[in-house]
């Protein structure tokens, strides 16, 4: 299945969340915002960007310029102003969060695929999260998923063009198809996001 297709699902996934808050009355106004948030997001990924295959991913001799425009483009507009910046790590104990933790420890033992449907299910929960997209960026990659994972970096630093993690993995992917000037051009973003050093 395509990537579009995959967004298509998980915008009606995230509607039928909205469709059932205002059925039940159970959901706050805050979680409602965030199915709002989620559901423009998704939306506006949908959308094909200039430069951009009608499949969704990013290609092209220049493979990194596509991303950091969408990254630019978005940047503004992405995050909830809850901050969706924050880790899902320490987020609350909702379900999407224990659902991302179950997914790490998923791909810390090699279980792409499980990861995958975890993280997939934690995207439910929560919407798109720079943290949940690009894990998916890395588990697709490393099933070898090139032009898959592209995708799934490049919707994370749509919503947040600072996150360490996707910046790292994006520019491993670039070492690892060959693009030695888009890696290079991802090292200097992350030496600008890390001026006194970082673990990625």
């Amino acid at each position: 299945m395509d990537e579009p297709e995959v967004a298509r699902a998980e915008l009606a996934a995230i509607e039928k969340i909205k469709a059932d808050c205002g059925a039940d009355g159970a959901c706050d106004e805050p979680f409602k915002a965030r199915v709002d948030n989620a559901i423009a997001r998704v939306t506006e990924a949908l959308r094909p960007k200039v430069g951009e295959t009608p499949e969704g991913a990013v290609s092209g001799t220049d493979s990194a310029a596509p991303v950091e425009e969408r990254a630019r483009e978005s940047a503004s507009e992405a995050l909830p102003p809850n901050g969706a910046k924050q880790s899902l790590f320490f987020a609350p104990g909702t379900d999407g969060a224990g659902l991302y933790v179950a997914a790490v420890r998923l791909i810390n033992e090699a279980r792409y695929e499980d990861a995958i449907a975890s993280l997939i299910e934690a995207q439910g929960a929560v919407g798109p999260h720079p943290d949940i997209l690009n894990y998916l960026g890395y588990a697709h990659r490393k099933l070898g998923r090139i032009e898959e994972a592209k995708s799934w970096y490049a919707q994370a630093l749509a919503i947040n063009p600072d996150h360490l993690g996707a910046n790292e993995y994006l520019g491993e992917l670039y070492l690892e198809i060959g693009d030695l000037a888009a890696a290079r051009r991802q090292l200097v973003r992350l030496d600008a996001l890390c001026a006194f050093g970082c673990a990625e």
